[in-house]
Order: structure tokens, then C-alpha cells, then sequence
């Protein structure tokens, strides 16, 4: 379903892109007014496009309403809902944010929903979801719902895709410092998620400074530890079986010179070469503590973020 927003046009944008896809953050500018607030908006005197510049700039900001003493400022949480009038137009003007797939300025670029989402620090997600409906008189509504997601206490907060993810490296206790492949899935399950390996190199770099945590690494050395990863040869050597689909496979791997190079399946993936890891394999079922001195100490896992 679609709706025929009055008198609409689009500005202000940019390019969010990740792997294959590309959405498009813009400014949604239309006759209207806010109907429905729950808190005061920030009031400024400045030009209509220098207050759609700071609200497409800040991040916490969902809605600009321009009066006629100025422009208001409407952030997260802030607005329920704002109506775009049938004739005769109100002089009023709002502009909000809006995420598309296509960097044209399409003429109705809206179906039912559009979610706006941003980060606050290692841990916190603020989304906004825009919602389009048709009320009395044929007026057009959009309703602003909100959610705060937030991710475990010893994680951080990454995007793939459309998806927001909270990684984090978890740790054998003292009764298995060193544990194998299925030890290591077990592990990540029994933290609420899954195995997990870096999905770009942003996530790389986060795996690599958090790994070789002193105090969760001993008794070994950052030159001796391992840190198993996704990626399990169960049918086939070297065609891996993943348990979490949403880091595109080995793709942003940095596997080391001629590796892996196990030619029975059988094996899995793990980061060494501490602190600045590449990727090899090794045999996923032994049981052990360690190996020639090195030690498989914990696992990349990617855990649920959860709505606060």
C-alpha cells in the first residue's frame, strides 16, 4: 500500500552502504504540523534549511517543524504523530527522516513503514519506525514508534546490513581453559547466541583488540592463544559450514599465506598470530588443553540485542 503524501519532495541526502546493499537517509519535507507530542521541542530561530540541515545531521533528531516564529526541533521519543492535511494546506511545513532504497527522488517513496536507527556508544541502539496511514478527511498520518535495543554488558553493537548485532569474545572458564570447536559453539549458546566472525574491518579490528585480554587470556601469552571462529568443514575440506548467516561467510576473513590447508573435513576456522591475528584451521573434535604450547582459549560470538 501506498500513500499520496501532499505536496512532497526530498533533500538532503546520503549514501549508508554495507556489502551488497545501499539505503539512503533523507529529509521527507511536506504541508503539516505535529499532532500528537509527549515532550516540548527544542525551539530555534534558525532558517528552514539550516533546521533541516541540523536535524539530517543529528542523529537523535526524528522530526523539524517550521512555524512562523522559526523551526522546531522534535528528538527521539519526543513526537507520536504528525498529520499532512488535505486542502486547504495549513502554512505549516515538517520535514523527517526517511530511509530508501534508491538515491532518485521518487514521487511517493514510502509503502507502509520506514526505520530510522542509530547508535549511542559500544551498547545502545535508538530506533525510530515511521508508520503511514490515511485519517479523517483524507488526511495522511505519520506515527513515530520507538525502541531502545541494547546489547550485553562485555559486547559492542555492529550494523549488517538492516541488522544490528552485538559481538563479543567469550572466554573458557577455569574448569577447560582450552577447549575445542563444539565447546566453543556450546559456549557462545549458553551466552544467548551463536559463532560468529568478522563481517568487514571494523569487526576484524574489534576482534583483534579484545581477544588477547590479559587477565581473561592466563595463564597463556597473546602469542599463544587462539580464538575459535565460524566455520566448520563438516562434509568437504575448506567448505565451510556457518552457523550464523549474517557475516557473509569467510568473505572478510584474512586468512594467513597458503591457509587453510587441511584436505580431510573435519576441521574448523580460529584467529592466532596475536595482536594482529590471521586465520587458519584445525581438526574441530580433539579433546585437549592445549597443543604445542597454544591454547584455543575462547570463541567469537555474536549475541542477541535485546529491546529495552
Amino acid at each position: 500500500m501506498s500513500f499520496a503524501f501532499k505536496t512532497m519532495f526530498l533533500v538532503l541526502s546520503i549514501v549508508l552502504s554495507n556489502c551488497d546493499a545501499s539505503t539512503y537517509k533523507k529529509m521527507s519535507i511536506m504541508w503539516g504540523y505535529p499532532e500528537v507530542t509527549t515532550s516540548q521541542p527544542a525551539n530555534t530561530s534558525l532558517s528552514w534549511d539550516q533546521c533541516l540541515l541540523q536535524c539530517y545531521q543529528e542523529d537523535s533528531c526524528v522530526l523539524a517543524h517550521q512555524t512562523s516564529f522559526g523551526c522546531n526541533l522534535y528528538r527521539f521519543n519526543s513526537i507520536s504523530s504528525a498529520r499532512n492535511p488535505s486542502p486547504p494546506y495549513r502554512e505549516d511545513k515538517i520535514a523527517f527522516k526517511t530511509m530508501i532504497s534508491t538515491n532518485a527522488c521518487p514521487v511517493t517513496p514510502f509503502n507502509n513503514t520506514s526505520t530510522y536507527s542509530y547508535q549511542n556508544g559500544d551498547r545502545v541502539v535508538y530506533s525510530t519506525t515511521l508508520t503511514y496511514s490515511v485519517g479523517s478527511n483524507n488526511d495522511s498520518i505519520i506515527t513515530f514508534n520507538y525502541a531502545t535495543l541494547q546489547c550485553p554488558i562485555g559486547s559492542k553493537v555492529f550494523p549488517r546490513g538492516t541488522l544490528w548485532v552485538c559481538l563479543s569474545v567469550k572466554y573458557f572458564g577455569n574448569d577447560a581453559y582450552c577447549a575445542n570447536y563444539s565447546m566453543a559453539s556450546a559456549l557462545c549458546k549458553k551466552n544467548g547466541g551463536t559463532l560468529t566472525g568478522p563481517m568487514n574491518t571494523e569487526e576484524y579490528n574489534y576482534f583483534k583488540n579484545v581477544s588477547p585480554s590479559v587477565s581473561k587470556i592466563a595463564p597463556y601469552s597473546v602469542e599463544n592463544i587462539r580464538i575459535w571462529l565460524d566455520g566448520n568443514s563438516v562434509n568437504k575440506a575448506r567448505v565451510w559450514v556457518m552457523e550464523d548467516s549474517t557475516h557473509n561467510g569467510d568473505k572478510a576473513y584474512p586468512y594467513s599465506a597458503d591457509n587453510p590447508n587441511s584436505d580431510v573435513p573435519g576441521c574448523a576456522l580460529y584467529f592466532y598470530e596475536f595482536p594482529n591475528p590471521v586465520v587458519d584451521d584445525f581438526y574441530n573434535y580433539n579433546s585437549f588443553l592445549s597443543y604445542g604450547g597454544y591454547c584455543w582459549r575462547g570463541a567469537a560470538c555474536r549475541l542477541d540485542i535485546k529491546i529495552v
